[in-house]
């Protein structure tokens, strides 16, 4: 028997789209944003900790410059909410996409910065503390998650107007690490020459990917969080339709 409200439901398509069709509806859900959300208000929070050395000893005017990854995390979380919690005021509607825009950016070039800074150490130590995998394993996520919101499931949006500013800001922030040596501390001091060529390259091939598959404007049509979520409950009952009919291959 159907449950009230069901309609006329057509048969499930492939197993394996069916499943990756509930991971993407997993994501959409309101509980599952907010986990993301205090983990990168965390892991944020732990950054700007773990820099407090490397700040301390830092010119106060090149501050900015130094905890890359926890400000990336910290621009992730602000648009995040930004989404969960549509701003009613119009400048702080216009100025989201932007931070969007920088987030995923600078969340996969740091992620993968790190990632490689790690494992390049790894190669020469063979072994590393499970504090620094645990690193490993947040910065992979921090590139990730960036995929996730805006390519798998596009909730966070933006224009190519807002990916230049985010462009400016990273590459600016590469010219003050690498001319006024304001970057996180490498492992080892001969990591530098090629880090120095490295970094840029790296910031240049992650804007140019972002570049080819953001639009030149903004579709301000676009839904809202609370219209995301009204339509994820629309389709649960679609889904629960289709589960009183028929069993789960």
């Amino acid at each position: 028997m159907k449950p009230p409200g069901c309609a006329h439901t057509a048969n499930r398509g492939d197993p394996m789209e069916q499943r990756w069709a509930t991971v993407i509806s997993m994501v959409k859900k309101r509980k599952v944003l907010y986990i993301i959300l205090g983990v990168n208000i965390v892991g944020a929070v732990f950054g700007f900790v773990w820099y407090e050395g490397q700040l301390a000893r830092t010119l106060w005017y090149f501050r900015p410059f130094v905890p890359d990854s926890p400000l990336s995390a910290l621009c992730f979380a602000i648009a995040l909410a930004g989404f969960l919690w549509p701003p009613r005021h119009a400048y702080a509607r216009r100025l989201i996409p932007f931070i969007a825009a920088v987030a995923v950016t600078w969340l996969p070039k740091y992620g993968l910065w790190c990632v490689f800074v790690l494992l390049w150490e790894w190669t020469r130590l063979h072994s590393l503390p499970l504090a620094t995998w645990v690193l490993i394993g947040s910065h992979m996520g921090m590139a990730m998650e960036a995929l996730l919101v805006t390519r798998m499931v596009p909730l966070l949006r933006f224009s190519r107007e807002h990916l230049a500013v985010a462009a400016v800001a990273m590459l600016l922030n590469d010219y003050a690490d690498y001319v006024y040596r304001v970057f996180p501390y490498l492992p080892y001091n001969d990591m530098l020459p090629f880090m120095t060529v490295f970094t840029p390259l790296l910031s240049v091939a992650i804007l140019a990917a972002w570049w080819r598959v953001t639009p030149s404007t903004l579709d301000h049509s676009s839904a809202s969080g609370d219209d995301v979520f009204q339509n994820e409950a629309d389709a649960h009952q679609r889904e629960t339709c289709v589960s009183a009919t028929e069993p789960f291959p």
